[in-house]
Protein backbone atom coordinates (compact mmCIF):
# COMPACT_ATOMS: atom_id res chain seq x y z
CA UNK A 1 0.00 0.00 0.00
CA UNK A 2 2.49 2.30 1.07
CA UNK A 3 4.69 1.79 -2.13
CA UNK A 4 1.27 2.50 -4.15
CA UNK A 5 0.90 5.98 -2.67
CA UNK A 6 4.69 6.61 -3.32
CA UNK A 7 4.35 5.84 -6.47
CA UNK A 8 1.36 7.27 -7.60
CA UNK A 9 2.64 10.62 -5.57
CA UNK A 10 5.53 10.19 -7.84
CA UNK A 11 3.00 10.74 -10.69
CA UNK A 12 1.23 13.41 -9.36
CA UNK A 13 4.52 15.45 -9.05
CA UNK A 14 5.77 14.34 -12.59
CA UNK A 15 2.88 15.18 -14.53
CA UNK A 16 2.91 19.13 -12.35
CA UNK A 17 6.10 19.52 -13.55
CA UNK A 18 5.26 18.11 -16.73
CA UNK A 19 2.01 21.06 -17.46
CA UNK A 20 4.45 23.52 -15.36
CA UNK A 21 7.15 23.44 -18.41
CA UNK A 22 4.65 23.42 -20.95
CA UNK A 23 3.51 26.75 -19.29
CA UNK A 24 6.60 28.06 -18.92
CA UNK A 25 7.26 27.39 -22.59
CA UNK A 26 4.07 28.15 -23.99
CA UNK A 27 5.15 31.72 -22.26
CA UNK A 28 8.40 31.85 -23.85
CA UNK A 29 7.40 30.83 -27.13
CA UNK A 30 3.95 31.49 -27.35
CA UNK A 31 1.69 34.00 -29.56
CA UNK A 32 2.49 37.43 -27.15
CA UNK A 33 5.34 38.82 -27.89
CA UNK A 34 4.92 41.24 -24.95
CA UNK A 35 4.79 38.65 -21.91
CA UNK A 36 7.22 36.80 -24.17
CA UNK A 37 9.98 39.72 -23.56
CA UNK A 38 8.23 40.83 -20.10
CA UNK A 39 8.94 37.29 -18.63
CA UNK A 40 12.28 37.30 -20.27
CA UNK A 41 13.16 40.62 -18.95
CA UNK A 42 11.79 39.78 -15.40
CA UNK A 43 13.86 36.98 -14.98
CA UNK A 44 17.73 38.64 -16.66
CA UNK A 45 16.98 40.98 -14.33
CA UNK A 46 17.48 38.80 -11.43
CA UNK A 47 20.29 37.28 -9.85
CA UNK A 48 19.48 33.35 -9.74
CA UNK A 49 17.49 33.03 -12.31
CA UNK A 50 18.51 34.56 -15.06
CA UNK A 51 19.86 31.21 -16.98
CA UNK A 52 16.20 30.31 -17.26
CA UNK A 53 14.76 31.74 -20.34
CA UNK A 54 18.12 30.28 -21.91
CA UNK A 55 16.06 26.93 -21.36
CA UNK A 56 13.67 27.75 -24.00
CA UNK A 57 15.17 30.35 -26.38
CA UNK A 58 18.70 30.43 -28.16
CA UNK A 59 21.19 33.09 -27.11
CA UNK A 60 20.85 34.91 -29.96
CA UNK A 61 17.06 35.54 -28.88
CA UNK A 62 17.67 36.61 -25.83
CA UNK A 63 19.93 39.00 -26.78
CA UNK A 64 17.45 40.26 -29.38
CA UNK A 65 14.92 40.91 -26.50
CA UNK A 66 17.81 42.31 -24.33
CA UNK A 67 18.71 44.80 -26.95
CA UNK A 68 15.15 45.67 -28.19
CA UNK A 69 13.97 46.18 -24.41
CA UNK A 70 17.16 48.58 -23.62
CA UNK A 71 16.11 52.17 -22.16
CA UNK A 72 18.09 55.24 -24.32
CA UNK A 73 19.70 57.34 -21.77
CA UNK A 74 18.95 61.19 -22.50
CA UNK A 75 22.79 62.52 -24.13
CA UNK A 76 23.80 65.30 -22.29
CA UNK A 77 24.57 66.78 -19.11
CA UNK A 78 22.63 67.62 -16.13
CA UNK A 79 21.92 71.56 -16.39
CA UNK A 80 22.41 72.97 -12.73
CA UNK A 81 20.33 75.81 -13.38
CA UNK A 82 17.23 74.05 -13.44
CA UNK A 83 17.49 73.23 -10.20
CA UNK A 84 16.83 76.06 -7.65
CA UNK A 85 17.30 75.02 -3.73
CA UNK A 86 15.87 77.41 -1.35
CA UNK A 87 17.44 78.75 2.14
CA UNK A 88 16.20 76.20 4.84
CA UNK A 89 15.54 77.11 7.95
CA UNK A 90 14.52 75.58 10.56
CA UNK A 91 11.57 76.77 12.51
CA UNK A 92 12.31 80.30 10.98
CA UNK A 93 9.39 83.18 10.32
CA UNK A 94 9.95 84.30 7.28
CA UNK A 95 7.57 87.20 8.21
CA UNK A 96 10.53 88.48 10.64
CA UNK A 97 13.92 87.52 7.75
CA UNK A 98 15.74 90.39 6.50
CA UNK A 99 17.36 90.06 3.27
CA UNK A 100 16.83 86.69 1.74
CA UNK A 101 13.66 84.58 1.89
CA UNK A 102 13.89 81.77 3.59
CA UNK A 103 11.62 78.34 4.01
CA UNK A 104 10.57 76.94 7.21
CA UNK A 105 12.61 73.15 6.95
CA UNK A 106 10.22 70.66 6.90
CA UNK A 107 9.76 67.53 7.62
CA UNK A 108 10.71 63.86 5.42
CA UNK A 109 7.47 62.67 3.80
CA UNK A 110 6.38 59.31 2.41
CA UNK A 111 3.52 58.55 0.17
CA UNK A 112 2.39 55.65 -1.18
CA UNK A 113 2.98 54.92 -4.76
CA UNK A 114 0.82 52.14 -7.00
CA UNK A 115 0.37 50.88 -10.55
CA UNK A 116 -1.21 48.21 -12.20
CA UNK A 117 1.54 45.65 -11.32
CA UNK A 118 3.06 47.30 -8.11
CA UNK A 119 3.26 49.11 -4.96
CA UNK A 120 5.67 51.59 -2.84
CA UNK A 121 6.76 54.14 -1.24
CA UNK A 122 8.25 57.42 -2.00
CA UNK A 123 10.29 59.52 0.47
CA UNK A 124 10.41 63.20 -0.23
CA UNK A 125 13.69 64.84 1.51
CA UNK A 126 12.69 68.43 1.59
CA UNK A 127 16.36 69.61 2.27
CA UNK A 128 19.19 67.88 -0.27
CA UNK A 129 22.32 68.31 2.00
CA UNK A 130 20.55 65.81 4.23
CA UNK A 131 21.49 63.31 1.77
CA UNK A 132 24.22 61.50 1.27
CA UNK A 133 25.80 57.53 0.81
CA UNK A 134 27.02 55.49 3.43
CA UNK A 135 28.82 52.85 2.68
CA UNK A 136 30.24 49.36 4.86
CA UNK A 137 33.87 50.44 4.31
CA UNK A 138 36.28 52.84 2.73
CA UNK A 139 37.73 49.56 0.63
CA UNK A 140 34.91 47.31 0.57
CA UNK A 141 37.63 44.69 2.40
CA UNK A 142 34.24 42.91 4.15
CA UNK A 143 30.85 41.44 3.74
CA UNK A 144 27.81 44.25 3.06
CA UNK A 145 25.41 45.21 5.48
CA UNK A 146 21.38 45.46 6.11
CA UNK A 147 20.23 48.73 5.58
CA UNK A 148 18.97 48.99 9.06
CA UNK A 149 23.05 48.63 10.06
CA UNK A 150 23.94 51.20 8.02
CA UNK A 151 21.88 53.54 9.42
CA UNK A 152 23.13 52.97 12.65
CA UNK A 153 26.24 53.14 11.70
CA UNK A 154 25.94 56.72 10.67
CA UNK A 155 22.90 57.55 12.97
CA UNK A 156 21.19 58.11 9.97
CA UNK A 157 16.81 58.33 9.78
CA UNK A 158 15.89 57.25 6.98
CA UNK A 159 17.83 55.49 4.02
CA UNK A 160 17.66 53.09 0.57
CA UNK A 161 19.93 50.65 -1.36
CA UNK A 162 22.05 52.14 -4.01
CA UNK A 163 25.05 50.28 -5.76
CA UNK A 164 24.61 47.10 -7.39
CA UNK A 165 27.23 44.77 -6.45
CA UNK A 166 28.73 41.24 -7.21
CA UNK A 167 26.40 38.60 -7.08
CA UNK A 168 26.82 35.72 -8.98
CA UNK A 169 24.16 33.25 -8.60
CA UNK A 170 22.73 35.54 -6.07
CA UNK A 171 25.28 34.39 -3.42
CA UNK A 172 27.40 37.53 -3.05
CA UNK A 173 27.78 38.93 0.42
CA UNK A 174 26.90 42.44 -1.11
CA UNK A 175 30.89 43.36 -0.25
CA UNK A 176 31.94 44.70 -3.54
CA UNK A 177 29.91 47.59 -5.56
CA UNK A 178 29.71 47.93 -9.11
CA UNK A 179 30.59 51.16 -10.64
CA UNK A 180 31.73 54.53 -9.43
CA UNK A 181 31.58 55.15 -5.33
CA UNK A 182 31.93 58.76 -4.14
CA UNK A 183 31.31 58.78 -0.19
CA UNK A 184 31.37 62.35 2.03
CA UNK A 185 33.67 63.75 -1.06
CA UNK A 186 35.90 60.97 -1.54
CA UNK A 187 36.34 58.57 -4.51
CA UNK A 188 36.45 54.82 -3.23
CA UNK A 189 35.49 53.57 -6.30
CA UNK A 190 36.67 54.91 -9.45
CA UNK A 191 34.57 54.91 -12.53
CA UNK A 192 34.77 51.98 -15.36
CA UNK A 193 33.64 54.01 -18.07
CA UNK A 194 30.20 52.30 -18.68
CA UNK A 195 28.35 52.46 -15.21
CA UNK A 196 25.98 55.14 -15.05
CA UNK A 197 26.09 56.89 -12.13
CA UNK A 198 23.78 59.02 -9.45
CA UNK A 199 26.07 61.44 -7.73
CA UNK A 200 25.43 64.90 -5.62
CA UNK A 201 28.03 67.88 -6.00
CA UNK A 202 29.07 70.53 -3.12
CA UNK A 203 25.79 72.40 -3.80
CA UNK A 204 23.77 69.61 -3.16
CA UNK A 205 22.30 68.79 -6.98
CA UNK A 206 22.04 65.75 -8.06
CA UNK A 207 24.07 64.48 -11.38
CA UNK A 208 23.01 61.37 -13.55
CA UNK A 209 24.87 60.02 -16.32
CA UNK A 210 28.51 58.45 -17.18
CA UNK A 211 31.49 60.19 -15.86
CA UNK A 212 35.14 59.76 -15.65
CA UNK A 213 37.21 60.25 -12.35
CA UNK A 214 38.31 63.27 -13.91
CA UNK A 215 34.79 64.33 -14.80
CA UNK A 216 33.77 63.59 -11.30
CA UNK A 217 36.79 65.24 -9.63
CA UNK A 218 35.75 68.71 -12.00
CA UNK A 219 32.27 68.62 -11.08
CA UNK A 220 33.01 68.29 -7.06
CA UNK A 221 30.87 65.12 -6.73
CA UNK A 222 30.21 64.71 -3.18
CA UNK A 223 28.09 61.41 -2.73
CA UNK A 224 27.20 59.26 -5.08
CA UNK A 225 26.98 55.08 -6.44
CA UNK A 226 26.93 53.93 -9.87
CA UNK A 227 24.06 51.95 -11.69
CA UNK A 228 21.24 53.11 -14.11
CA UNK A 229 20.20 53.09 -16.20
CA UNK A 230 19.43 57.04 -16.12
CA UNK A 231 15.24 57.97 -16.41
CA UNK A 232 15.16 61.54 -16.57
CA UNK A 233 18.02 64.13 -17.78
CA UNK A 234 16.81 67.99 -17.51
CA UNK A 235 12.91 66.51 -17.23
CA UNK A 236 13.65 64.47 -20.70
CA UNK A 237 12.93 61.16 -20.31
CA UNK A 238 14.51 57.71 -21.38
CA UNK A 239 13.34 56.24 -24.62
CA UNK A 240 12.95 52.67 -25.91
CA UNK A 241 10.57 50.32 -25.68
CA UNK A 242 10.04 50.33 -22.06
CA UNK A 243 6.40 49.26 -22.14
CA UNK A 244 8.80 45.07 -22.30
CA UNK A 245 10.84 45.72 -19.54
CA UNK A 246 10.61 43.12 -17.01
CA UNK A 247 8.45 43.66 -13.43
CA UNK A 248 10.84 43.55 -10.09
CA UNK A 249 11.51 45.17 -7.27
CA UNK A 250 13.09 48.64 -7.71
CA UNK A 251 14.72 51.85 -6.47
CA UNK A 252 15.30 55.23 -7.72
CA UNK A 253 16.75 58.38 -6.69
CA UNK A 254 15.60 61.71 -7.98
CA UNK A 255 15.42 65.38 -7.68
CA UNK A 256 12.87 68.13 -8.28
CA UNK A 257 13.98 71.62 -9.07
CA UNK A 258 13.23 72.93 -5.68
CA UNK A 259 16.45 70.24 -4.69
CA UNK A 260 13.75 68.30 -3.10
CA UNK A 261 15.25 64.55 -3.17
CA UNK A 262 12.94 61.90 -4.37
CA UNK A 263 13.39 58.29 -2.99
CA UNK A 264 11.25 55.68 -4.39
CA UNK A 265 11.42 51.64 -3.24
CA UNK A 266 8.74 49.45 -5.66
CA UNK A 267 7.53 46.52 -3.91
CA UNK A 268 7.61 43.04 -5.47
CA UNK A 269 7.94 39.31 -6.48
CA UNK A 270 4.59 38.83 -3.66
CA UNK A 271 0.86 38.66 -4.98
CA UNK A 272 -0.40 42.21 -4.52
CA UNK A 273 2.78 43.90 -5.69
CA UNK A 274 4.68 41.96 -8.66
CA UNK A 275 6.94 44.72 -9.34
CA UNK A 276 7.49 47.76 -11.79
CA UNK A 277 9.13 48.18 -15.16
CA UNK A 278 11.46 51.31 -16.03
CA UNK A 279 8.34 53.58 -17.58
CA UNK A 280 7.01 53.34 -13.84
CA UNK A 281 9.83 54.73 -12.28
CA UNK A 282 9.44 57.03 -14.76
CA UNK A 283 6.32 58.10 -14.66
CA UNK A 284 6.00 57.96 -10.62
CA UNK A 285 9.10 60.47 -10.69
CA UNK A 286 7.65 62.93 -13.32
CA UNK A 287 4.21 62.57 -11.72
CA UNK A 288 6.32 64.25 -8.32
CA UNK A 289 8.57 66.78 -10.48
CA UNK A 290 11.54 65.04 -10.83
CA UNK A 291 13.89 67.39 -13.31
CA UNK A 292 16.53 64.50 -12.86
CA UNK A 293 16.94 60.75 -12.14
CA UNK A 294 18.51 57.34 -12.04
CA UNK A 295 17.52 53.55 -11.34
CA UNK A 296 19.44 51.96 -8.59
CA UNK A 297 20.17 48.44 -7.68
CA UNK A 298 16.75 46.60 -7.87
CA UNK A 299 15.67 42.96 -6.91
CA UNK A 300 16.00 41.43 -3.06
CA UNK A 301 18.44 44.81 -2.73
CA UNK A 302 15.56 47.21 -2.97
CA UNK A 303 14.34 48.13 0.20
CA UNK A 304 13.19 51.71 2.18
CA UNK A 305 13.94 52.28 5.81
CA UNK A 306 12.67 55.08 8.07
CA UNK A 307 12.90 55.63 11.88
CA UNK A 308 14.19 52.29 12.47
CA UNK A 309 11.89 50.42 10.80
CA UNK A 310 11.59 48.89 7.35
CA UNK A 311 9.09 50.55 4.82
CA UNK A 312 9.38 48.30 2.25
CA UNK A 313 8.28 44.67 1.28
CA UNK A 314 9.85 41.98 -0.41
CA UNK A 315 9.11 38.22 -1.06
CA UNK A 316 7.88 38.58 2.42
CA UNK A 317 11.41 37.87 2.73
CA UNK A 318 12.46 39.06 6.73
CA UNK A 319 16.17 39.58 6.56
CA UNK A 320 17.44 41.93 4.29
CA UNK A 321 19.91 41.42 2.28
CA UNK A 322 23.46 42.77 2.59
CA UNK A 323 24.36 45.75 0.09
CA UNK A 324 27.85 47.47 0.29
CA UNK A 325 26.32 50.91 -0.05
CA UNK A 326 22.93 53.20 0.46
CA UNK A 327 21.51 56.62 0.28
CA UNK A 328 20.86 58.11 4.17
CA UNK A 329 19.56 61.19 5.12
CA UNK A 330 20.76 62.76 8.31
CA UNK A 331 19.59 63.38 11.76
CA UNK A 332 17.99 66.91 11.56
CA UNK A 333 20.27 69.52 12.76
CA UNK A 334 19.46 70.63 16.80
Amino acid sequence: MLSFVCSLFIRVIAVVLIFALLLVHRLFLGPSETVSNMLTMTLLETSALKFVPRLFMRESEVEAIKAATQLIEPDEKVNTSLIQIPKYVKDADPTESEGEAVEEIKDIEIISVSGNTYKGHLMIVRDPSRVFLGVTNENFSAAGMSISELCEKYDAVAGVNASGFLDENGRGNGGTPIGMVISEGKILRKSDGNTTIAAFDENHILHVGKFTNEEAEALKLRDGAGWGPALIINGKPAEGETNRTGLNPRTAIGQRSDGAVLLLVIDGRHPNSLGAGYPDLIEVMLKYGAVNACNLDGGTSSIMHYDGRRISSIENISVAREIPTAFLVRQEAE
